[in-house]
């Protein structure tokens, strides 16, 4: 289990803070409706399944869409959104190379047998947060009316507490991946099981 929160660490860089791919709407700047992760697989299935280099690339071109930040915004003219297409296009590179930048050092690790190394990972991280903000602050820009931009922070808002929900539930897995195993030997096992007699072996 002990690999589980470097694929949980990679699954943040992927889909974080597009975590809302996952719960795609219509409109916006017209960029692909599929969630990069699907379904909630289980712990082991997260242990044992890592996505492959074309996925990774592609899910991490994937956190240059602006769909969600510009969706439903009032009076979007079709100026707007070229600019936001634009931005997404330059944005996409940039996310692209740093999801060349992940595979690399994933691949390096497996190839050698160990785990990639965690603080380039979190700095990987850190790095790619700070390139969605500034993405987001351009976009912004490109809004010319207060009621635009105040329904663009309101996208963010709801953008962010969707974020911080798979963090939690991120969180939650590895604690529960780094937990020590339990074993057999409750009183109760017996009865549960449906076995006959009572706890203490009298009929």
């Amino acid at each position: 289990m002990r690999t589980l929160p470097y694929v949980l660490l990679a699954s943040a860089l992927l889909v974080l803070p597009a975590s809302a791919h996952a719960q795609r709407r219509g409109g916006g700047s017209g960029a692909s409706n599929r969630g990069p992760l699907g379904g909630q697989p289980g712990i082991g299935d997260q242990q044992q399944q890592a996505p492959n280099s074309a996925e990774m690339e592609r899910r991490m071109q994937e956190r240059a869409s602006l769909g969600d930040a510009v969706h439903k915004i009032p009076d979007f003219t079709d100026a707007q959104k070229d600019s936001i297409k634009k931005l997404e296009k330059k944005y996409g590179e940039v996310f692209k190379s740093y999801g060349i930048a992940m595979r690399t050092q994933m691949d390096s690790a497996r190839a050698v047998g160990g785990r990639p190394d965690f603080r380039e990972m979190a700095m990987l991280r850190m790095t790619v947060d700070s390139t969605r903000n500034a993405e987001l602050i351009e976009a912004r820009a490109v809004l010319t009316s207060d009621a635009q931009r105040a329904k663009f922070d309101q996208n963010l808002v709801e953008m962010r507490e969707r974020e911080a929900k798979r963090e939690e539930d991120m969180r939650r897995r590895r604690a529960l991946a780094d937990a020590p195993p339990t074993t057999g030997g409750d009183l109760n096992n017996g009865a549960m099981a449906g076995s006959p007699g009572t706890p203490d072996g009298r009929p």
